[in-house]
C-alpha cells in the first residue's frame, strides 16, 4: 500500500499550514476555521462569541461524513462564520483536548464518539455537545443548521442560563475527569477476587452467538481479551471459550483484512461481518500479541498466522521513513468507504477462481449493504463466515497465502486511502511490545528488528533535550511534550524488547522515562497519575485522570504495570496506588481490565526480594558469589524445571552460570520451591577494571502455581548496583 496525502493547493482558513493530515484535511472548507490557539480564544472573547469545537481523525469515516454534509455546506460554513469561532482538533494529536471534552459530551449525551462537536463559552466551558448531525433534522434528531441557529440565538438572549449550564457543566467534569479513590464494600478483595468478579461480568455479557461482548457495532474486546489470555493460562475451561470463540470469530469476520492481513477499526454488525475499513495502528497491536500469546495457550497454530500476517501488514504498509509506524489509514478511498478493500466478483473469480470465491463467501451481486442507507452493494467484504469451533484459517495453506499474496499486489495498483503519517510515540510503545512478543513466539528476527528500530527512531527523534516528545510527522517532531499514555506504553514496549534482546540499554531507558513519569505526572494527594503534567502541559479546564481501559488500555493503568515489571521500589509504589484505588476495581472489575492485568503481574514480583541495600562492592580481580533470594507467597510454588535467571553487567566482568538451590523437600508431592529458596551467581571481576559505579541487571522467569493453576511465566526485572573500589 503506497500512502497519499492530503495537501490543499489553495487553503481557504487558517488550517493549510498545519501538520496534521486530519486539519489539512479541511483546510479548503468554507468554514473558517481556527487550530487550537490562544489566538482563536481571545478573538472569541473580544467578539463575545461562542465557541463550536469539532474532534476527529484522518481515519474516521464519520468525520468525513460531517465534513462532505455539513462543513462543505456554504450555508453551514456562513453560520459558523458569523455566529462561532471555530476550531479544529485532530484527537491523536491533542489527546488531552478530546479526553476533557469527551468526558463533557458523554455526561451530557451518554454516549460519546467521533467526530465531536461541542459547543463553548470563550474560556472553554462547554454548554451543549454531541457526535455526529445531519445537516437537515430528521425524525427526533436535530438537523445542523437548526442546532447552530438555537445555540446562536440563546447566547444572545438567555445568556445567563448558558452561562449557568456551562459552569454547572464544568463543575462536574471537575469531579468526573479526575478519578478519585473510593472506599471498598465489605473486606478488601483479593486478586482472586477481582479476577473472578472480572471474569462473571465478562460471562454475563459475552455473545455466545458470535463472540464478543454485548451487541452492535462491536468493537474488537482487547483489554478483555488480554486478561483472558492470562487467565487462560489456568485450568479455567469457561474462560478459554470465552477466548476462543471471541478470537475465531473476529478472524473469520470481515473485521479481518484477509488480503493484507491486519484489522479493520470495529464491525457494524453483530457477525464481525461489515467494517468501518479504517486500519489503526493501536487496534493491530493490541491483536497480534493476543493472537500470539493464545496461540501458545490454545495450542493454535492459526492464531499465530494471524499475529505474524498482522505483524507483516504493519511493517509493509505503516513503517515511516523514521523507522517508526504510522498512525493508520482511512475507510475512505476515492471518496467512498471500503472501496480499496472490497472486490468485485468477476474480478475475484478471474484472479483467485471460484473455490476461492466461495471460500471467502463473495457472490455474484456482492455480499454487503451499506450500513447508513441499508442499500445492497454490489461488491464483497471477504470473510469466512462463523467462526465458533477448532477452525483452521485458509491462510494456513501455503497454496492460499500464494494466492492472497496475489490479491494484495493486485490490490496495492489501486488507488489507496489516506494514510495518517503521524508517529505517535504511544502507540508505537504498543507495537514495539507486540512485534517483539511475536518475534520471540514465531521466531522471527524480522519483526525483531522492526521493533528495534521502531524504539531506536522514538529514542532518537522524541526524546528532546531528555524530554519524551508526543509524536514526530514529515521529520517535525512535536512541540508537545509526551502525555501519561506516551510514557507508559512506550516504557512497556521497551520492557517487552529487553526481555526477547537482553539489551541493557533498553531497560536503562526505560527506567529514566518510568522516573520522569513518576515526577511530573503523580498525583501526590489522592494517588494515581494525571494524563498531563503541569510543568510541561498546558493548562485545561480540567487536569484529567482515568483509570478506565477505552479504545486504548487506560495510562494509569498501564503504569501500574511497567512500575510492577520494573520490580523493586518501583513496585512497591504500584502497590500504595493500588491500596487508593482498589475500591474502583472492585466495583468495575472488567473496566479496569488492564490494571488487574497488572496485580497478576505483581504476584510473580513479589517471589523476588535482594537483601539489604542492592549493593555489591568489589576490587578488581574479585571472584564472588552474588545471592539472589526469593520468597515465594504463602500458598503458591514454582514448580522444578520453571525457574531461570539471566544476567547482564556493564562491568568488566565474567558472569558465571547460575547455581539453583535444591528444591524444598517439604513440598508435599510436587516437585519444586515453596516458602525461601536461593539463586547464586559467580562473579569474577577482571584484573582490569577500572574503579567506578556499575549496574547488574537480573531476569528472573517463573511460573508461579498453585495446587489448581499456574500463571503463566512473567519476566522480573532486578537491578544490583556493583562498586568498583
Amino acid at each position: 500500500m503506497h500512502p497519499i496525502e492530503n495537501s490543499p493547493q489553495q487553503p481557504l482558513n487558517r488550517l493549510g499550514n498545519e501538520r496534521s493530515p486530519y486539519l489539512r484535511q479541511h483546510a479548503n472548507n468554507p468554514v473558517n476555521w481556527w487550530p487550537w490557539c490562544d489566538e482563536a480564544f481571545a478573538t472569541a472573547k473580544a467578539l463575545d462569541i461562542p465557541i463550536f469545537l469539532s474532534v476527529g481523525y484522518a481515519a474516521c469515516h464519520w468525520c468525513h461524513v460531517m465534513e462532505h454534509e455539513a462543513f462543505e455546506n456554504h450555508t453551514v460554513a456562513t453560520i459558523l462564520n458569523d455566529h462561532y469561532i471555530s476550531i479544529k482538533v485532530d484527537r491523536e494529536e491533542r489527546p488531552d483536548i478530546d479526553e476533557v471534552y469527551m468526558t463533557a459530551v458523554q455526561r451530557m449525551t451518554g454516549h460519546g464518539g467521533w467526530p465531536m462537536s461541542v459547543f463553548m463559552t470563550p474560556d472553554g466551558k462547554p454548554f451543549y455537545g454531541g457526535t455526529y448531525f445531519p445537516v437537515e433534522t430528521k425524525g427526533n434528531r436535530i438537523g445542523f443548521i437548526s442546532l447552530l441557529k438555537q445555540l446562536a440565538a440563546a447566547w444572545h438572549t438567555r445568556r445567563s442560563e448558558v452561562d449557568d449550564i456551562a459552569t454547572r457543566s464544568t463543575d462536574e467534569l471537575s469531579l468526573l475527569a479526575r478519578q478519585r479513590p473510593l472506599a471498598i464494600t465489605g473486606l478488601p478483595p483479593t486478586e482472586q477476587d477481582l479476577l473472578n468478579a472480572a471474569v462473571d461480568d465478562l460471562s454475563e455479557r459475552f455473545d455466545v452467538d458470535f463472540g464478543g461482548f454485548g451487541g452492535t457495532p462491536k468493537f474488537p474486546p482487547h483489554h478483555a481479551l488480554r486478561l483472558l489470555c492470562t487467565i487462560a493460562a489456568t485450568t479455567h475451561p469457561a474462560t478459554k471459550r470465552l477466548l476462543e470463540d471471541t478470537l475465531d470469530q473476529i478472524a473469520c469476520g470481515g473485521i479481518h483484512d484477509h488480503v493484507g492481513g491486519g484489522f479493520h477499526r470495529y464491525a457494524t454488525d453483530q457477525h464481525w461481518f461489515v467494517p468501518h475499513f479504517e486500519k489503526m495502528l493501536y487496534d493491530n497491536a493490541m491483536l497480534a500479541r493476543v493472537y500470539a500469546e493464545s496461540s501458545v495457550i490454545l495450542a493454535r497454530e492459526s492464531f499465530l498466522t494471524v499475529a505474524t500476517r498482522t505483524c507483516d501488514c504493519i511493517v509493509r504498509d505503516f513503517t515511516d521513513p523514521t523507522g517508526g509506524f504510522r498512525s493508520a489509514y482511512d475507510a475512505d478511498a476515492e471518496g467512498k468507504e471500503g472501496k480499496y478493500t472490497v472486490w468485485d466478483y468477476d474480478e475475484l473469480v478471474g484472479v483467485a477462481g471460484i473455490t476461492f470465491a466461495t471460500t471467502y463467501r463473495a457472490q455474484p451481486k456482492g455480499n454487503w449493504r451499506d450500513e447508513a442507507t441499508g442499500h445492497p452493494e454490489p461488491t464483497n467484504i471477504l470473510n469466512l463466515g462463523s467462526g465458533i469451533g477448532d477452525v483452521q484459517y485458509p491462510e494456513s495453506s501455503a497454496l492460499m497465502l500464494e494466492t492472497l499474496d496475489t490479491l494484495r499486489q493486485m490490490r496495492d495498483s489501486r488507488i489507496p486511502p489516506l494514510c495518517d503519517q503521524k508517529v505517535l510515540v504511544s502507540w508505537n510503545g504498543l507495537m514495539i511490545g507486540a512485534l517483539a512478543t511475536v518475534s520471540a513466539i514465531a521466531k522471527r528476527p524480522d519483526l525483531l528488528r522492526a521493533a528495534t528500530e521502531a524504539a531506536i527512531a522514538i529514542e532518537r527523534h522524541c526524546i528532546v533535550d531528555g524530554i519524551l516528545k508526543h509524536s514526530v510527522i514529515d521529520g517535525f517532531v512535536s512541540q508537545t511534550a509526551g502525555f501519561l499514555d506516551d510514557y507508559t506504553f512506550f516504557i512497556d514496549g521497551l520492557l517487552d524488547l529487553y526481555a526477547v534482546t537482553e539489551n541493557p540499554e533498553w531497560l536503562a531507558l526505560a527506567k529514566r522515562l518510568a522516573d520522569q513519569m513518576i515526577e511530573h505526572f503523580t498525583d501526590p494527594d489522592e494517588g494515581g497519575f494525571f494524563f498531563t503534567s503541569e510543568a510541561m502541559h498546558e493548562r485545561l479546564i480540567v487536569r484529567t485522570k482515568d483509570v478506565f481501559d477505552g479504545a486504548l488500555p487506560a495510562a494509569n493503568n498501564v503504569a501500574m504495570r511497567v512500575l510492577h515489571r520494573l520490580g523493586g521500589t518501583y513496585s512497591t509504589l504500584a502497590n500504595q496506588h493500588l491500596n487508593r484505588f482498589i475500591g474502583v476495581l472492585q466495583r468495575a472489575p472488567s473496566g479496569t481490565a488492564t490494571w488487574i492485568n497488572a496485580i497478576i503481574v505483581s504476584h510473580l514480583e513479589t517471589c523476588v526480594r535482594i537483601q539489604g541495600e542492592q549493593k555489591v562492592y568489589v576490587t578488581a580481580g574479585d571472584r564472588t558469589v552474588i545471592d539472589v533470594p526469593l520468597q515465594i507467597p504463602k500458598g503458591w510454588h514454582i514448580p522444578l524445571g520453571k525457574l531461570d535467571m539471566r544476567a547482564q553487567t556493564d562491568l568488566e566482568a565474567t558472569l558465571g552460570m547460575p547455581v539453583y538451590a535444591a528444591p524444598n523437600p517439604d513440598l508435599i508431592g510436587i516437585e519444586g520451591y515453596i516458602g525461601s529458596t536461593v539463586i547464586s551467581l559467580p562473579l569474577h571481576v577482571d584484573d582490569a577494571s577500572p574503579a567506578g559505579n556499575y549496574t547488574l541487571n537480573i531476569t528472573v522467569t517463573a511460573d508461579i502455581c498453585t495446587d489448581a493453576e499456574c500463571r503463566p511465566s512473567v519476566d522480573v526485572i532486578a537491578t544490583i548496583a556493583i562498586i568498583v573500589a
